[in-house]
């Protein structure tokens, strides 16, 4: 088990560190390199593996691109050059210059029915860059993060569902739950959100609230005997509960996006505490963590929290006590627009879940 944490710590720092951007060229070569500057004259200086190549934006694929401000306006055309600045985009309203530091979203390759018989149809695209994954996580795994759904959009997982209310407000239930009569309910609210698009920061507020039933994810060891009088062993059970309960929680997310224009890394910051009818005891967890985007459609996840209601994997399966430190590393693929599934090392391991 030691020895699959180092393998996959070390895949996560190498993905982090792989901050290469790529170039695809209308004489067909293709670049690959970190951007050292883009000039007035919109050439791009890039350290390759092979020195410093120089370059006009006029020789570079041109991309149809979607852009999002941070005021709500919506653009969509050719991304005709960009400098250090500015966004360039050739719309069907003309030549409009976007402040990067007012772009909120970006999507690279937008693909928009509508345009395919305007000036749009025909271009070549790159499929290699990207500034936002296909996923933007409002919780890793079941933590949440400082993200929200956006307006109008659906959530729905083995377990539970989400809609987003507005751009700062969503609301989520556990389903599941209510199958077995447990009424609950989890609000989001987005408290704070500032930045550019190369780096943003993000602060949300929340409560889990049951009518009937415990918080998820919380367990007990319960104790047994052993041989000796110092012998004592345990097995891990689901705190269970016939009376109210809740968890409320503060969750920071800060989004960086890597130097090479591929994708972003976000830490993720946050504490909760429970309280469950019929248990004295408060529960607390704090945790720590980070999801990069290795690819468009691939997220690598990594988390170190402290629980003291949470197993292990040693613990689980093998009965004990041993630490209240855990940590946890899987990934989040977008096998299409709509559904994501993932793999991670905590119960219960496995996660798929849409989005429309």
């Amino acid at each position: 088990m030691r020895n699959y944490f180092i393998l996959v710590l070390t895949a996560l720092i190498s993905f982090a560190l792989c901050n290469e951007r790529i170039f695809n060229l209308k004489s067909g070569n293709k670049v690959t390199g970190d951007i050292v500057n883009i000039d007035d004259s919109g050439n791009y200086t890039v350290n390759t593996s092979m020195g410093e190549v120089v370059f006009n934006q006029n020789e570079i694929v041109m991309e149809h691109v979607k852009i999002t401000t941070t005021d709500g306006d919506r653009i969509i055309g050719v991304l005709q050059n960009e400098d250090n600045d500015k966004f360039h985009i050739k719309t069907d309203i003309g030549l409009l210059s976007i402040a990067k530091i007012k772009v909120n979203l970006i999507d690279f390759n937008y693909d928009d029915i509508e345009s395919d018989d305007g000036f749009l149809n025909g271009l070549s695209k790159s499929d290699k860059r990207f500034y936002f994954g296909d996923e933007q996580l409002i919780d890793v795994w079941f933590d949440p993060t400082g993200n929200v759904l956006s307006e109008g959009t659906i959530y729905i997982s083995g377990l539970s569902g989400a809609y987003g209310i507005t751009d700062k407000f969503q609301i989520s239930l556990r389903v599941w739950d209510y199958l077995f009569g447990n009424v609950n309910i989890r609000p989001k609210y987005q408290i704070y959100k500032k930045g550019t698009l190369k780096k943003s920061n993000t602060l949300s507020v929340g409560a889990h609230l049951y009518l009937t039933g415990a918080v998820p994810h919380k367990w007990i060891m319960e104790k047994r005997q052993g041989v000796s009088l110092l012998d004592i062993e345990g097995n891990w059970s689901p705190i269970t509960s016939d009376e109210p309960s809740y968890e409320l929680f503060i969750a920071y997310t800060s989004s960086k996006l890597k130097s090479s224009g591929q994708g972003r890394l976000n830490y993720n910051m946050g504490i909760s505490i429970a309280e469950i009818g019929g248990y004295s005891e408060t529960m607390s967890r704090i945790w720590l963590g980070a999801d990069i985007d290795v690819r468009k459609s691939l997220k690598l996840t990594g988390l170190i929290a402290y629980d003291p209601h949470l197993p292990t994997i040693a613990e689980l399966f093998n009965g004990g006590e041993q630490t209240d430190l855990h940590l946890d590393f899987g990934f989040i693929y977008a096998l299409n627009d709509n559904f994501r599934f993932g793999l991670h090392l905590t119960s219960p391991f496995i996660g798929f879940y849409w989005k429309f």
